[in-house]
């Protein structure tokens, strides 16, 4: 992870049975003086379906789920996004393409215009993605 000093807030998204990973990027941007706050989604028991109620507000980017509510908040302050999580069998974890699901809505990250896609999250500056890459032996 390469240091930037432009990077007022960071967010780092967790979801990882790798601790040791977590605690090294925090001792990183502690060691950097960087601030950062931290979402371990299975910490929150983040459900990355969507209900019946979920699924009805989803047309006009609304939700009826608190986390989601507080990590709009916390995309809301970040400039720099950090996501930790392994690769199973090639692929993100569902519990990730849930999150960006769930909270990435239109009206809250994006809208689209008549020229394409209008983006509304203009605080975030960088993303950066650390992943894991256990598999089965043989594959």
């Amino acid at each position: 992870m390469s240091h930037c000093s432009k990077f007022r807030w960071n967010l780092i998204y967790f979801s990882n049975s790798y601790a040791q990973i977590f605690t090294k990027v925090q001792q990183i941007l502690k060691a950097r003086k960087e601030e950062f706050s931290a979402i371990d989604l299975y910490w929150d028991n983040f459900n990355p379906a969507y209900d019946a109620r979920e699924l009805s507000l989803f047309k006009a980017g609304k939700t009826s789920d608190p986390n989601v509510k507080k990590y709009q908040k916390l995309l809301k302050e970040a400039n720099r996004r950090i996501f930790i999580f392994p690769v199973w069998w090639n692929d993100t974890p569902a519990i990730i393409k849930g999150f960006i699901d769930k909270v990435m809505k239109k009206q809250f990250a994006y809208n689209v215009g008549a020229t394409g896609v209008i983006r509304h999250l203009k605080n975030i500056q960088r993303v950066e993605v650390m992943t894991t890459l256990p598999h089965p032996p043989g594959i």
